[in-house]
C-alpha cells in the first residue's frame, strides 16, 4: 500500500484552483437563495492495486451539511413526510455503524460509507421513476441510502435488496436520483430506475467506473463519440473529463490524484468535494466555505449504540484531522439544519412539523449487545408481516422430534413468552398472536433438539 504524505497532499489541495474557491462567500449566500433544481454532482471510484478510493463532488447552491455517526444495533422505521399515507413502513436494526453527510436532516444522507466499507452517493436523474413491488414495505427516496448503509456490506447485497423495498417518491423529496455504490472488494455499480425497472450497470456493463447526472448509457455514448460540446460543465462533459482521467491515471498518489479529477469536473456551485478512502476507512472533506483540507478515520469512533451519536459541523478554521471536533447530537442542532434546508426549498412548514420531524431519531432503539450476539450466533427464520399489529406468522423448519421451546424476548432481555408448542402445526406455520405486545422491537427463538433459531420483528399497532 502507497504511504500518504498528509502535508503535501493537503498544501497541492488547498492551492488547487476549484472554480468555486474564487467565488466570495457573499455571492455563495445570494446564489443559495434560488431553490433551483441544479442538475450537479460527479462520482467515480478509482483503484490503486488494492486501494480503493471514491471521490465525490456536490454542486448544489445550499452548503449546508452535518457529518453523522451512525451506530450499528438500532431498530428504526422509515420516516414519512407531512401528508404522506404510508400503510407498511419499513423497519430494521442496523448491521453496520456508518459515516454520512447529511444535508436537510439527519438520516437524509446524499453520501456516506460504512464501516464494512460499502460506499453510495447519489445523484439528481430526472428520468427516475421507482417501481411499485405489491406487498413490500416502503421507505422514502431521502431515508432510502441510510437504510443501505445501516444494513449491506458489498454491492451485490444492495443489489438484492431493491425487489425487496418499495422507494416512495413524493415531491417533498425534491429530486429524483440515481445512484453509484462501490464496496471493500473494488465492486461498484450504477443503479438506474427507468420506467418502473432497475437499470443495473456493474462489473462488464460498468465499462467507466463514474456517473454524473445523465443516463449511465447515454454518458457512454457520448464518451465513445470522442467529441466534446456545449457547456463545459453539463453533466455530460464532467462525464467525459472525469472518463479521460480515470483512463490516464497511471498508478500516482490514489487520494491526491482523486482531487485532481474532482477538480476537472468541478462548477461554481460546487460546495463540497469528499474522498472516500475506502481500504484506509478514512474520509476527506473540502468545501467551499472551508478550503483546509479535513480528514477523519473510522478507528477514531465507537459505532455501539449505547455511546453517545457524534456530529461535526464545520468551522472556517478546522484543518487537519478533525475526529476531536465531533459533538454530542442533539435533536435541537438537527432542527438548525433542517429548517434552513427547508427555507431554502420554498417548503411550507409549521413549527410543530419543524419540531417534529427534527426529533424523529429520538424514535430509535438500541439494542443490548447480548440480544445482538444470540441473532447472530442462531439461525434465521421467515416471519410475517414484519412489522406485525396482531398475528405474527413463522415459517417452521423440520424438526426430527416432536416439541419446540418457542420464547419471545424483548429488547431489555425481558423474556415476554415462553411455551413448549409441537412442531408440527396445520398448515407447516406456527401463527403467535401477540396483540398483547407493546409496540418495539423483539427477537424470536425457536429451539429444537438440534437447532436453535432467531428473528428479529417489530410490534407496531398502528398498521
Amino acid at each position: 500500500m502507497n504511504k500518504i504524505n498528509k502535508n503535501s497532499i493537503f498544501q497541492k489541495i488547498a492551492i488547487r484552483n476549484y472554480g468555486f474557491i474564487v467565488i466570495s462567500l457573499s455571492i455563495l449566500m445570494i446564489i443559495s437563495l434560488i431553490p433551483v433544481k441544479t442538475k450537479a454532482c460527479s462520482t467515480f471510484f478509482l483503484k490503486n492495486g488494492s486501494h480503493y478510493v471514491v471521490g465525490r463532488n456536490l454542486d448544489y447552491p445550499f452548503s449546508e451539511f452535518m457529518v453523522t455517526v451512525n451506530k450499528r444495533n438500532v431498530a428504526k422505521t422509515a420516516f414519512s413526510y407531512a401528508g404522506e399515507s404510508v400503510s407498511l413502513p419499513l423497519s430494521w436494526v442496523s448491521k453496520y455503524g456508518s459515516i454520512t453527510y447529511n444535508m436537510f436532516g439527519r438520516e437524509i444522507t446524499p453520501d456516506g460509507m460504512n464501516e464494512a466499507g460499502l460506499v453510495i452517493s447519489v445523484l439528481i436523474l430526472d428520468e427516475s421513476e421507482y417501481p411499485v413491488i405489491a406487498g413490500k414495505p416502503s421507505i422514502s427516496l431521502d431515508n432510502w441510502v441510510q437504510y443501505l448503509l445501516d444494513n449491506y456490506a458489498t454491492v451485490e447485497e444492495v443489489v438484492a435488496s431493491c425487489s425487496e423495498v418499495n422507494i416512495r417518491y413524493n415531491p417533498v423529496d425534491y429530486w429524483r436520483l440515481h445512484f453509484f455504490v462501490s464496496d471493500a472488494n473494488g465492486n461498484n455499480a450504477t443503479l438506474e430506475f427507468i420506467d418502473g425497472e432497475l437499470v443495473l450497470h456493474t462489473k462488464e456493463t460498468l465499462a467507466k467506473k463514474a456517473i454524473t447526472n445523465s443516463l449511465y448509457e447515454s454518458s457512454i455514448a457520448y464518451y465513445n463519440g470522442g467529441v466534446q460540446s456545449g457547456n463545459a460543465t453539463s453533466s455530460l462533459n464532467r462525464f467525459f473529463n472525469v472518463a479521460t482521467m480515470l483512463d490516464n491515471y497511471d498508478n500516482e498518489e490514489p487520494i491526491s490524484y482523486a482531487y485532481d479529477v474532482l477538480a476537472a469536473c468541478a462548477q461554481r456551485i460546487t460546495v463540497r468535494s469528499m474522498v472516500y478512502d475506502i481500504t484506509n476507512k478514512r474520509v476527506y472533506v473540502f468545501t467551499a466555505k472551508n478550503t483546509n483540507t479535513r480528514y477523519f478515520d473510522f478507528s477514531s469512533f465507537d459505532f455501539s449504540c449505547d455511546k453517545q451519536v457524534l456530529v461535526y459541523n464545520e468551522t472556517l478554521t478546522d484543518e487537519g484531522e478533525i475526529s476531536g471536533s465531533f459533538v454530542p447530537y442533539t435533536s435541537q442542532l438537527n432542527k438548525e439544519l433542517i429548517e434552513p434546508g427547508w427555507q431554502f426549498m420554498g417548503m411550507s412548514y409549521t413549527e410543530a412539523s419543524l419540531t417534529e420531524f427534527s426529533q424523529y431519531p429520538e424514535s430509535f432503539s438500541c439494542i443490548p449487545t447480548f440480544s445482538h450476539q444470540i441473532f447472530s450466533e442462531n439461525k434465521p427464520l421467515k416471519v410475517y408481516p414484519n412489522p406485525v399489529n396482531e398475528v405474527l406468522s413463522v415459517e417452521l423448519p423440520l424438526y426430527e422430534n416432536n416439541q419446540m421451546h418457542v420464547s419471545i424476548v424483548n429488547i431489555a432481555g425481558k423474556i415476554v413468552y415462553d411455551k413448549v408448542l409441537p412442531a408440527i402445526c396445520d398448515d407447516g406455520n406456527l401463527n403467535l398472536d401477540i396483540n398483547y405486545l407493546q409496540n418495539g422491537l423483539y427477537i424470536l427463538n425457536i429451539q429444537s433438539e438440534k437447532e436453535t433459531y432467531s428473528q428479529k420483528f417489530i410490534k407496531n399497532k398502528s398498521l
